[in-house]
C-alpha cells in the first residue's frame, strides 16, 4: 500500500498504520549506530560502578557518576531503539539491534573491561553477524 509517497504496511491486530519509508537506510543505519554505542558505553560504565561493590554500598552506589551516566546512556539507548521501532519492522530491526548490541558489548568488555573474548565467543560473534546479515537481506 502507497501513503504519500512511502511505503505503508497495515498491522492486522489493531489496523495501525506503520511502515518504512523509502530511501532511509542511512537513518537506520545512524539509528543503529547510536543505539550500539549509547548501550555500549552506558552498560560499561554501568558494570564498572558495579565491580568491586557490593549491594550493600547502595548510597555510595547511587551516587557513583559512573552508573548515573551509565543509566542516562542507557535511557537515551533505549530512546533511539524506541524512535526507530516507530519507523521500521519490529521483525527487522530488533535482531539487527540485538546483534550489534551482542557484538559490541563482547568486543568493549574484552577491550575495556579485560573480560575474556574465546574462540568460542568469536564463533558466535561471527554467526551473529551472518545472522544479522540474513536478517537485512
Amino acid at each position: 500500500m502507497r501513503h504519500r509517497g512511502r511505503s505503508v504496511s497495515t498491522c492486522r491486530c489493531h489496523g495501525v498504520t506503520s511502515g518504512r519509508r523509502r530511501g532511509q537506510p542511512v537513518v537506520l543505519g545512524f539509528s543503529i549506530g547510536a543505539y550500539a554505542v549509547l548501550n555500549t558505553c552506558g552498560l560499561l560504565l554501568l558494570r564498572a560502578a558495579l565491580r568491586d561493590r557490593s549491594l550493600a554500598d547502595r548510597v555510595e552506589l547511587l551516587v557513583d557518576p559512573r552508573l548515573l551516566g551509565g543509566l542516562a546512556l542507557y535511557v537515551l539507548g533505549f530512546l533511539t531503539w524506541i524512535a526507530t521501532l516507530s519507523r521500521y519492522q519490529l521483525s527487522t530491526v530488533y535482531p539487527i539491534f540485538v546483534g550489534v548490541s551482542y557484538v559490541s558489548i563482547a568486543v568493549a568488555s574484552a577491550v575495556v573491561l579485560g573480560e575474556d573474548l574465546t574462540a568460542t565467543k568469536l564463533l558466535g560473534i561471527t554467526l551473529v553477524g551472518v545472522g544479522v546479515l540474513f536478517v537485512v537481506h
